[in-house]
């Protein structure tokens, strides 16, 4: 792995994807809203955060980390600061999908997040990797029957929490999908015909069971009450960009909130989710679990982002390049690549475990100073 660091990176695996897949699958994965300026934005923003090392370097560091839900009595021990966003419909890009990418999670002892669109069911998933610390990422659907069916089946999985996907309720405008859109033959695991039935659902219309016509464009607080109702798993917002959000999350009895732009998918031209993690974890005062995603490249963003505040950091696109480019092994691949990156970060920056990491580690510099990179 140290001998093709310099080569398997997330540009060299995106690259391979995009002459490798068909072009309407690498649009659907790669695609940001309107002009980009997100998506590309969310990359670049770790530039602007240097690392500052402090003392002499150490030889061994401990990447080992707790999540702690005190409200639900939960516990979860990780070997890894860093896990798996949630992608949908990833067997389009590799028949073996969540299965694969779990199963890499469970051999390294990360935390994967499931999209409800996974193409694998949320029982097959289970079963692929047990060990897995799993939680499914949840949209509120006009029939409640259909959210609460889901978070019941997660529950008996063994799922550790829920998280709750609240920017993705109205689709955004991504071109490339417009121009190529995805086929109908890539479907998700966890939508049969009976339940798309049930809500009414024509399903030789359906697009992949993940039509934004089952869900609710119409979100409310009132909503993560109800939800709050049916489970006792800890829920966790994700989608936050704001501090008042996350202290108001706080009074409908949240356990967490994931600071993230849905990968630049949704809204164009919002902040990047770096930028954005400081003023949340300044107003929250540790009274919820913070997880971050959006632009994670590589060892070195994983411990800019902890340096800020984050508890847990997590990427979406690195872990579908490696699925498409070599299966599990080459999602393992790009999880021993971030952990190298963040073992040897560490061990330059004189951090023998991440309790040491401290805001003083890292220095934010103005935008003019940033080295711009081309989207491929």
């Amino acid at each position: 792995i140290l001998q093709n660091h310099q080569t398997i990176t997330d540009e060299y695996l995106e690259k391979y994807c995009k002459k490798t897949l068909p072009q309407s699958v690498y649009a659907f994965f790669s695609q940001g809203s309107y002009d980009e300026n997100t998506l590309r934005d969310s990359i670049q923003a770790y530039q602007r955060y240097k690392l500052v090392p402090s003392g002499l370097p150490t030889q061994t560091c401990d990447l080992r980390t707790r999540i702690e839900f005190p409200k639900r009595g939960i516990s979860l021990d990780l070997e890894l600061p860093f896990g798996f966003s949630p992608v949908g419909l990833m067997g389009a890009g590799h028949k073996d999908a969540e299965l694969a990418t779990t199963k890499a999670a469970e051999n390294f002892g990360a935390c994967a997040i499931l999209s409800s669109h996974s193409s694998k069911s949320i029982e097959e998933i289970q079963q692929a990797a047990p060990g897995c610390i799993k939680m499914l990422q949840l949209y509120v659907y006009l029939s409640r029957e259909v959210s609460e069916a889901l978070v019941q089946r997660a529950e008996r999985a063994g799922f550790k929490a829920i998280v709750v996907t609240i920017d993705g309720q109205v689709r955004g405008i991504r071109y490339s999908t417009m121009r190529t859109p995805l086929g109908n033959e890539y479907q998700s695991g966890n939508f049969g015909s009976e339940l798309l039935a049930s809500v009414g659902l024509d399903v030789d219309k359906r697009r992949q069971g993940i039509g934004y016509e089952i869900k609710d464009p119409s979100l409310t607080w009132d909503d993560i009450k109800w939800l709050r109702s049916i489970t006792d798993l800890p829920i966790i917002l994700k989608g936050v960009l704001r501090a008042d959000d996350a202290i108001k999350a706080l009074d409908y009895d949240v356990d967490g909130i994931m600071v993230s732009t849905h990968g630049g998918r949704q809204l164009d031209g919002t902040p990047a989710p770096i930028d954005a993690l400081p003023e949340i974890v300044d107003a929250v005062k540790g009274r919820l679990v913070i997880f971050v995603d959006g632009g994670v490249r590589s060892g070195d963003d994983v411990l800019k982002s902890i340096a800020v505040g984050a508890d847990v950091v997590f990427f979406g696109r690195p872990m579908l390049w490696g699925l498409v480019w070599k299966g599990q092994a080459g999602v393992e691949t790009v999880l021993q690549t971030y952990k190298d990156g963040l073992s040897t970060a560490m061990m330059r920056n004189g951090l023998s475990r991440l309790s040491n990491i401290t805001r003083a580690n890292v220095q934010r510099c103005n935008a003019s100073n940033t080295i711009s990179s081309p989207r491929l």
